[in-house]
């Protein structure tokens, strides 16, 4: 399989993680639309971290065992993705239904924060043991 076949399949399967949760959480929202908002915006940076590690990240510094600067940039990616689609949900909150509740932003970066490693995590395992699957084994 090409490069080009494997991050078109790694788009597709994005596609399925974001329709399975829109799915699931859909009621946890105050509307539709806002569903999507949110579980776009989450979906959009889980995955772009994950292919800023696995294309950037882990070839510059995994490769030379340079664990440290890995973390390092690996962390920062994902604290400031975590914070990109968090702006946007509440942004698209505020146009949608007003004033955002009285809850402090930190409760919700947390929570995103940790979907957020959960995914990437789940992208390593899934690119890792993709690898091996078609290198048979390798």
């Amino acid at each position: 399989m090409t490069r080009s076949q494997a991050i078109t399949w790694s788009v597709v399967a994005w596609v399925a993680v974001w329709a399975f949760w829109l799915v699931t959480t859909r009621e946890y929202h105050a509307t539709g639309p806002l569903a999507a908002i949110a579980t776009t915006a989450l979906v959009v940076s889980y995955a772009a971290a994950a292919y800023v590690n696995q294309l950037v990240i882990v070839p510059k510094f995994l490769s030379d065992r340079r664990y440290g600067p890995y973390i390092a940039w690996l962390l920062a990616v994902m604290f400031a993705f975590t914070g990109i689609a968090l702006a946007v949900l509440r942004l698209f909150y505020v146009k949608i239904l007003g004033p955002f509740p009285v809850r402090p932003w930190y409760v919700d970066y947390e929570l995103d924060l940790f979907g957020m490693v959960v995914h990437v995590i789940a992208a390593a395992v899934v690119v890792w043991v993709f690898g091996r699957w078609t290198r048979g084994g390798a």
